[in-house]
Formats: structure tokens, C-alpha cells, sequence
């Protein structure tokens, strides 16, 4: 770009360099950390069964916690990531959560996996590679991601309601349940629950991706609406073995979906 006087400004970069870029510290922090798993039940791995529900997202970990596993929930297996070593020099906005993903059996046919919010986009498909032993075992699989009202692509905004689901499906499912709607285009969607649909597409296998988009991470009636209705549509309501309690309604999270 010339200005009045005749010089040429070239275009500012974005990419800054800090003091400390060598090799060495480079190699130090580029260190991948491998998922480890701890088999609690051995026998999970020569049965077959029905149906595997997969969670990811605060709201649809909350509705997992309240209502599908209890105190007697049989766990099969955990998959945790090792605790990353103190780094002076590094500082951390959030704290890191350790929090293990674990593998459930509700009853004789159906499984769950409660995702960590420890597995982001970038060690989704490691999570997959570990679970698959458990996904080939099963016959439908079933996930449920919550994500940010923010992140849905439409042209009209302000006819959303506060809560909403949307559905992707692999060609191996023959029918969904009546009053879903399938997610449009342009969205997108990442993470675990995307990694395990992904797969199940490569390899013929039935799943059902179910989005919830809320304008809030609060764990109540409004934000749970949509999953009682899958539960009620999808056949798997006798799943629910807590009763909808009121005075578990409206915890608040440690997330906000409101922007600066």
C-alpha cells in the first residue's frame, strides 16, 4: 500500500516470536500425550451389545450424571491423561480438568461413555482408536454432543429457541425417530462424538449424532427438554432410572456462553 508521500507499507504479520524459540524447548512442548486405559472389567470385551450412548458437552454430561448412572452403575472402563508436568513458564487461563472418561453398563444391552472435558479436538480420534474394542462390540451406536447456540449457522437468528437439537446419521440407519431434524448446511460439527460418527460411516455401522444447542450451560428443565424428548422418541426412555428431580434442576456450570 503507497501513502501520500511515495514509500510502500507492506502488510503487518500476526506471527510473533517470543525469546525462548530453539529446538530444544520445542521438542520439550511438543511432547503428545497418549490417552491411558484402565480396564476395570474384562469381560466387557466378549459380549455383545445393543446399544453404545456416547456424551460429550456440559449439558449433556449434567443429564447423564442426574439421570442414566447411579451409586450401582457397573464402570468397565476409564481413559484418563496423564498429569502434565508444572511449567514455570507457562500460564494457564483455565485449569486443566484430569477428569477421567468413563465407560458404563446401564444393563445387558446398552453402554455409556461419559466424555472428559479433558478430550478436545485435538485427542478426539486417539479417544476413538481406544473405545473402538467397545464400538465393534455394540450394534447402534448413539452420541450426544452439547454445543453453544452461537456455533449454529442460519440466516434468522432471532426465531432460535433457547434450546434446540439437530441430527446427523450415517448411511448405515435405516429410520430416525419421527420430529428430528437434520442439521444444515453450513454447519459443522467436531470433537469426539464427530471422530466416532466419522468412523462408523468408514466402516457401515449405525450411528446417531444428536447436536444440542443451548444458549446457556445451566443444567435444567429448558436445556433438558430435547434430551427427555430423544429418550421419550428413541426408545431407550426405561434408561432413565433417576426420576426428574426439580431440586437438581438449575445448577449452574462452569462455563458461560456469553461473549465480550
Amino acid at each position: 500500500m503507497a501513502t501520500f508521500f511515495g514509500e510502500v507499507i507492506l502488510p503487518t504479520s500476526r506471527v510473533f516470536f517470543d525469546d525462548y524459540d530453539d529446538s530444544d524447548n520445542e521438542e520439550e512442548y511438543q511432547v503428545e500425550r497418549t490417552l491411558e486405559v484402565k480396564l476395570l472389567d474384562e469381560n466387557s470385551l466378549k459380549h455383545e451389545f445393543e446399544l453404545l450412548i456416547i456424551v460429550e458437552g456440559i449439558v449433556c454430561r449434567g443429564f447423564a450424571d442426574l439421570y442414566l448412572v447411579n451409586a450401582n452403575t457397573l464402570r468397565l472402563a476409564e481413559f484418563r491423561l496423564p498429569v502434565e508436568e508444572e511449567r514455570d513458564n507457562l500460564v494457564e487461563i483455565t485449569s486443566h480438568k484430569e477428569e477421567a472418561s468413563v465407560l458404563y453398563k446401564l444393563n445387558d444391552k446398552t453402554l455409556l461413555l461419559r466424555t472428559s472435558p479433558a478430550i478436545d479436538i485435538f485427542i478426539s480420534h486417539q479417544l476413538t482408536l481406544k473405545v473402538i474394542p467397545w464400538i465393534e462390540s455394540c450394534k447402534n451406536i448413539m452420541t450426544f454432543h452439547s454445543k453453544s447456540v452461537c456455533d449454529y449457522r442460519c440466516e434468522i437468528r432471532e426465531d432460535l429457541p433457547p434450546t434446540f437439537e439437530r441430527t446427523l446419521v450415517t448411511s448405515a440407519v435405516r429410520n430416525i425417530s419421527p420430529g428430528l431434524r437434520y442439521l444444515d448446511q453450513p454447519n459443522f460439527i467436531t470433537g469426539f462424538c464427530a471422530s466416532v460418527a466419522g468412523w462408523c460411516e468408514c466402516m457401515d455401522k449405525p450411528c446417531i449424532l444428536h447436536i444440542i444447542f443451548t444458549d446457556n450451560s445451566s443444567l435444567d428443565s429448558i436445556t433438558f427438554a430435547p434430551l427427555f424428548k430423544i429418550f421419550e422418541t428413541s426408545n431407550v426412555k426405561h434408561l432413565i432410572v433417576n426420576k426428574p428431580n426439580s431440586s437438581k434442576l438449575g445448577i449452574s456450570c462452569d462455563q458461560s456462553y456469553m461473549y465480550m
